[in-house]
Protein backbone atom coordinates (compact mmCIF):
# COMPACT_ATOMS: atom_id res chain seq x y z
CA UNK A 1 0.00 0.00 0.00
CA UNK A 2 1.20 3.32 -0.82
CA UNK A 3 0.46 6.36 2.12
CA UNK A 4 -0.18 9.61 -0.13
CA UNK A 5 0.45 12.36 2.31
CA UNK A 6 -2.02 15.48 1.04
CA UNK A 7 -0.83 19.21 1.23
CA UNK A 8 -2.04 21.21 4.53
CA UNK A 9 -2.89 24.86 3.06
CA UNK A 10 -3.28 26.29 6.71
CA UNK A 11 -1.58 27.04 10.23
CA UNK A 12 -2.27 28.32 13.70
CA UNK A 13 -0.98 31.50 14.98
CA UNK A 14 -2.84 32.72 18.28
CA UNK A 15 -5.00 30.44 18.94
CA UNK A 16 -6.62 31.34 15.66
CA UNK A 17 -5.88 29.26 12.01
CA UNK A 18 -4.86 30.85 8.81
CA UNK A 19 -4.95 30.01 5.25
CA UNK A 20 -1.85 30.19 3.00
CA UNK A 21 -1.00 28.71 -0.31
CA UNK A 22 1.16 29.56 -2.86
CA UNK A 23 0.54 31.32 -6.53
CA UNK A 24 1.76 28.60 -9.30
CA UNK A 25 4.37 29.65 -11.08
CA UNK A 26 3.31 30.00 -14.24
CA UNK A 27 0.46 31.99 -13.21
CA UNK A 28 2.51 34.21 -10.58
CA UNK A 29 2.85 37.14 -13.57
CA UNK A 30 -0.94 37.68 -13.19
CA UNK A 31 -0.59 38.65 -9.71
CA UNK A 32 1.10 40.84 -7.52
CA UNK A 33 2.07 38.51 -5.22
CA UNK A 34 3.34 35.17 -4.48
CA UNK A 35 1.51 33.95 -1.65
CA UNK A 36 -2.14 33.82 -0.81
CA UNK A 37 -2.88 34.15 2.68
CA UNK A 38 -5.78 35.24 5.15
CA UNK A 39 -7.12 34.02 8.46
CA UNK A 40 -9.53 31.19 8.68
CA UNK A 41 -11.75 32.68 11.78
CA UNK A 42 -11.54 29.01 13.03
CA UNK A 43 -10.35 27.69 16.48
CA UNK A 44 -10.70 24.20 16.04
CA UNK A 45 -8.38 22.29 13.70
CA UNK A 46 -11.23 19.95 12.38
CA UNK A 47 -13.37 23.15 10.93
CA UNK A 48 -9.91 24.95 9.92
CA UNK A 49 -9.11 21.55 7.47
CA UNK A 50 -12.34 21.75 6.22
CA UNK A 51 -12.77 25.51 5.55
CA UNK A 52 -9.03 25.43 3.96
CA UNK A 53 -9.99 22.47 1.72
CA UNK A 54 -13.35 24.19 0.59
CA UNK A 55 -11.12 27.25 -0.20
CA UNK A 56 -8.16 25.62 -2.16
CA UNK A 57 -10.49 23.85 -4.29
CA UNK A 58 -12.16 27.28 -5.55
CA UNK A 59 -8.61 28.61 -6.07
CA UNK A 60 -7.91 25.40 -8.51
CA UNK A 61 -11.15 25.94 -10.51
CA UNK A 62 -10.38 28.91 -10.77
CA UNK A 63 -6.59 28.52 -11.85
CA UNK A 64 -7.57 25.66 -14.09
CA UNK A 65 -9.88 28.78 -16.16
CA UNK A 66 -7.03 31.04 -16.14
CA UNK A 67 -4.60 28.56 -17.99
CA UNK A 68 -7.79 27.64 -19.77
CA UNK A 69 -7.49 31.46 -20.80
CA UNK A 70 -4.33 31.31 -21.87
CA UNK A 71 -4.73 28.45 -24.03
CA UNK A 72 -7.67 29.79 -25.82
CA UNK A 73 -5.45 33.33 -26.33
CA UNK A 74 -2.66 31.78 -27.53
CA UNK A 75 -5.20 29.54 -30.24
CA UNK A 76 -6.87 33.27 -31.04
CA UNK A 77 -3.44 35.24 -31.42
CA UNK A 78 -4.63 37.48 -28.40
CA UNK A 79 -2.37 39.11 -25.75
CA UNK A 80 -3.44 40.22 -22.63
CA UNK A 81 -2.05 43.93 -22.11
CA UNK A 82 -0.95 44.30 -18.69
CA UNK A 83 -1.69 47.51 -16.40
CA UNK A 84 1.95 48.97 -15.42
CA UNK A 85 0.59 52.08 -14.21
CA UNK A 86 -2.83 52.76 -11.35
CA UNK A 87 -5.31 55.43 -12.46
CA UNK A 88 -4.32 57.56 -9.92
CA UNK A 89 -8.11 57.89 -9.06
CA UNK A 90 -7.31 54.59 -7.36
CA UNK A 91 -4.30 55.70 -5.29
CA UNK A 92 -5.11 56.81 -1.62
CA UNK A 93 -2.51 56.59 0.58
CA UNK A 94 -2.78 56.44 4.50
CA UNK A 95 -1.62 60.01 4.27
CA UNK A 96 -4.60 61.19 2.04
CA UNK A 97 -7.19 58.75 4.28
CA UNK A 98 -5.81 60.52 7.48
CA UNK A 99 -6.10 64.54 6.09
CA UNK A 100 -9.75 63.05 4.21
CA UNK A 101 -10.70 61.49 8.43
CA UNK A 102 -9.51 65.19 9.88
CA UNK A 103 -11.51 67.37 7.10
CA UNK A 104 -14.98 65.46 7.23
CA UNK A 105 -15.12 64.49 11.10
CA UNK A 106 -12.94 66.55 12.66
CA UNK A 107 -14.37 69.97 13.24
CA UNK A 108 -15.50 70.23 17.14
CA UNK A 109 -13.54 67.73 18.20
CA UNK A 110 -11.17 68.82 20.48
CA UNK A 111 -7.06 67.57 20.33
CA UNK A 112 -7.16 63.86 21.66
CA UNK A 113 -9.11 63.29 18.44
CA UNK A 114 -6.24 64.37 16.57
CA UNK A 115 -3.18 63.16 18.77
CA UNK A 116 -5.26 59.67 18.73
CA UNK A 117 -5.64 59.41 14.83
CA UNK A 118 -2.12 60.95 13.68
CA UNK A 119 -0.40 58.40 16.31
CA UNK A 120 -2.36 55.57 15.17
CA UNK A 121 -1.69 56.09 11.27
CA UNK A 122 2.34 56.82 12.75
CA UNK A 123 1.92 53.13 14.10
CA UNK A 124 0.59 51.56 11.27
CA UNK A 125 3.51 53.32 8.61
CA UNK A 126 6.20 52.46 10.63
CA UNK A 127 5.13 48.59 10.54
CA UNK A 128 3.78 48.40 6.73
CA UNK A 129 6.58 48.71 4.08
CA UNK A 130 3.66 49.90 1.65
CA UNK A 131 1.47 53.50 2.47
CA UNK A 132 -1.07 52.81 -0.55
CA UNK A 133 -4.72 51.67 0.89
CA UNK A 134 -5.03 49.40 -2.30
CA UNK A 135 -1.98 47.16 -1.12
CA UNK A 136 -3.20 46.73 1.84
CA UNK A 137 -3.92 42.37 2.61
CA UNK A 138 -5.50 40.62 5.36
CA UNK A 139 -2.04 39.42 6.79
CA UNK A 140 -1.01 43.21 7.28
CA UNK A 141 -3.56 43.38 9.68
CA UNK A 142 -1.46 40.49 11.87
CA UNK A 143 1.39 41.79 11.51
CA UNK A 144 0.00 45.11 12.50
CA UNK A 145 -1.24 43.60 15.63
CA UNK A 146 1.71 41.38 16.17
CA UNK A 147 4.01 44.75 16.29
CA UNK A 148 1.72 46.94 18.77
CA UNK A 149 1.93 44.15 21.06
CA UNK A 150 5.50 44.05 21.08
CA UNK A 151 5.58 47.61 21.75
CA UNK A 152 4.32 46.26 25.12
CA UNK A 153 0.64 47.69 24.36
CA UNK A 154 -1.72 45.94 26.48
CA UNK A 155 -4.83 44.24 24.21
CA UNK A 156 -7.35 47.02 25.43
CA UNK A 157 -4.93 49.48 23.94
CA UNK A 158 -4.25 47.38 20.73
CA UNK A 159 -8.29 47.64 20.62
CA UNK A 160 -8.21 50.96 20.67
CA UNK A 161 -5.98 51.80 18.19
CA UNK A 162 -7.54 49.02 15.88
CA UNK A 163 -10.91 50.75 15.89
CA UNK A 164 -8.95 54.36 15.11
CA UNK A 165 -7.45 52.44 11.82
CA UNK A 166 -10.40 51.16 11.08
CA UNK A 167 -12.78 54.10 11.21
CA UNK A 168 -10.19 55.76 8.92
CA UNK A 169 -10.06 53.46 6.59
CA UNK A 170 -13.59 53.00 6.36
CA UNK A 171 -14.32 56.74 5.72
CA UNK A 172 -11.80 56.78 3.07
CA UNK A 173 -13.49 53.76 0.96
CA UNK A 174 -16.23 54.78 0.97
CA UNK A 175 -15.72 59.02 -0.40
CA UNK A 176 -12.94 57.37 -2.42
CA UNK A 177 -15.32 54.74 -3.81
CA UNK A 178 -12.47 52.10 -3.08
CA UNK A 179 -13.42 48.65 -4.31
CA UNK A 180 -11.59 47.01 -1.55
CA UNK A 181 -12.64 45.58 1.84
CA UNK A 182 -11.66 46.98 5.13
CA UNK A 183 -8.79 44.23 6.04
CA UNK A 184 -8.65 45.18 9.67
CA UNK A 185 -11.76 44.56 10.48
CA UNK A 186 -12.49 41.26 12.34
CA UNK A 187 -8.74 40.69 13.32
CA UNK A 188 -8.60 38.88 16.43
CA UNK A 189 -6.91 40.73 19.28
CA UNK A 190 -6.32 38.27 22.26
CA UNK A 191 -6.72 39.16 25.67
CA UNK A 192 -3.92 39.60 27.92
CA UNK A 193 -5.38 40.07 31.23
CA UNK A 194 -4.04 43.29 31.91
CA UNK A 195 -7.06 45.05 33.17
CA UNK A 196 -8.02 45.25 36.88
CA UNK A 197 -11.25 45.97 38.23
CA UNK A 198 -10.65 49.64 40.43
CA UNK A 199 -12.56 48.87 43.95
CA UNK A 200 -14.12 51.93 45.35
CA UNK A 201 -12.47 53.69 48.43
CA UNK A 202 -13.62 52.20 51.67
CA UNK A 203 -16.77 54.68 53.22
CA UNK A 204 -14.03 54.58 56.64
CA UNK A 205 -11.24 55.97 54.52
CA UNK A 206 -12.87 58.90 53.17
CA UNK A 207 -14.60 59.88 56.57
CA UNK A 208 -11.32 60.14 58.09
CA UNK A 209 -9.49 61.93 54.75
CA UNK A 210 -12.72 64.32 55.15
CA UNK A 211 -12.17 64.99 59.02
CA UNK A 212 -8.56 65.72 58.85
CA UNK A 213 -9.30 68.10 56.08
CA UNK A 214 -11.78 70.17 58.66
CA UNK A 215 -8.78 70.19 61.06
CA UNK A 216 -6.55 71.30 58.70
CA UNK A 217 -9.35 73.68 56.79
CA UNK A 218 -7.32 75.45 53.80
CA UNK A 219 -8.24 75.38 50.27
CA UNK A 220 -6.39 72.12 49.20
CA UNK A 221 -8.62 70.19 52.18
CA UNK A 222 -11.80 72.15 51.30
CA UNK A 223 -11.63 71.36 47.49
CA UNK A 224 -10.62 67.35 48.99
CA UNK A 225 -13.85 67.18 50.65
CA UNK A 226 -15.86 68.75 48.03
CA UNK A 227 -14.44 65.99 45.55
CA UNK A 228 -14.79 63.05 48.20
CA UNK A 229 -18.16 64.55 48.74
CA UNK A 230 -19.66 65.06 45.90
CA UNK A 231 -17.64 62.33 43.37
CA UNK A 232 -16.97 65.39 40.84
CA UNK A 233 -14.21 65.55 38.66
CA UNK A 234 -10.79 67.48 39.93
CA UNK A 235 -10.95 69.80 36.72
CA UNK A 236 -14.61 70.26 37.74
CA UNK A 237 -14.37 70.82 41.26
CA UNK A 238 -11.87 73.52 40.39
CA UNK A 239 -14.04 75.12 37.88
CA UNK A 240 -16.59 75.22 40.32
CA UNK A 241 -18.26 78.84 40.39
CA UNK A 242 -19.54 79.63 44.17
CA UNK A 243 -22.73 80.44 42.17
CA UNK A 244 -23.42 76.99 41.48
CA UNK A 245 -23.22 76.11 46.04
CA UNK A 246 -26.36 76.55 47.32
CA UNK A 247 -26.42 76.12 50.97
CA UNK A 248 -29.76 77.92 51.95
CA UNK A 249 -31.48 75.14 50.35
CA UNK A 250 -33.54 72.43 52.74
CA UNK A 251 -30.76 70.11 51.74
CA UNK A 252 -27.19 71.94 50.23
CA UNK A 253 -26.50 71.23 47.03
CA UNK A 254 -24.07 71.84 44.14
CA UNK A 255 -25.70 72.42 40.77
CA UNK A 256 -23.20 71.43 38.51
CA UNK A 257 -23.60 72.71 34.77
CA UNK A 258 -21.80 74.30 31.58
CA UNK A 259 -20.89 77.51 31.77
CA UNK A 260 -19.83 79.63 28.85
Amino acid sequence: MVWVRLPVYFYKSNDTFYFSRSIPSDLQHRFKKRKIEGSLRKKLESKAAKSAAALSDRLERYWDSLRMEMIYLRELGLKVLQDTKRPNGNHCSLSDALALYHRLKGKGKNQLFYDVSNRSIRYLEECLEHKNLLDLELSDAGRFRDYLLARGMSSSSVKRVFSSVKSIVNLAIREQGLTITNVFSGTFIPDDGAKQRRNPIPKEALQRVQLDCQNLNDEACWLISLISDTRMRLSEACGLPTSDIHFDAATPFVDLKEHP
